[in-house]
């Protein structure tokens, strides 16, 4: 049984402070894609590598998930939360997913390493709000 647990991405337009995981998770798991797979969530600060914190402190809803399934629910994610425009599950609510780059089981692309930087900036700007 694989109990390590990683970070599959963060969520672009989540705001911690009012993001209540009680309703978020059950209708995340229902989605024909994740299939009740375990899932958790955390508030924290965004972090471009492992090994250093980001300079600007930026807080995201960070989604969690046995490693052996991380590759399948970042596929499903990104189909499900893959745009700005189209998605927004749950209730409407429209989020971008981020793929996680601090994970050294998915290793992260210089493509993936700029877009992660720029949807900082947006998550940052949106909490400025």
């Amino acid at each position: 049984q694989d109990r390590k647990v990683v970070c599959a991405g963060w969520f672009l337009g989540s705001y911690p402070n009012t993001f209540n995981s009680n309703e978020f998770l059950p209708a995340l798991q229902a989605h024909p894609l994740i299939n009740g797979r375990d899932l958790k969530t955390r508030v924290q600060d965004f972090r471009l590598q492992r090994i250093s914190p980001y300079p600007q402190k930026i807080k995201a809803v960070h989604l969690y998930c046995r490693q052996h399934e991380a590759r399948s629910i970042r596929a499903a994610l990104n189909m499900i939360y893959g745009c700005e425009k189209y998605g927004g599950l749950p209730e409407g609510r429209d989020m971008k997913f981020i793929p996680s780059t601090t994970e050294p089981s998915l290793p992260p692309t210089a493509s993936m390493l700029q877009k992660a930087k720029i949807a900082a900036a947006k998550q940052k700007r949106f909490l400025s709000c």
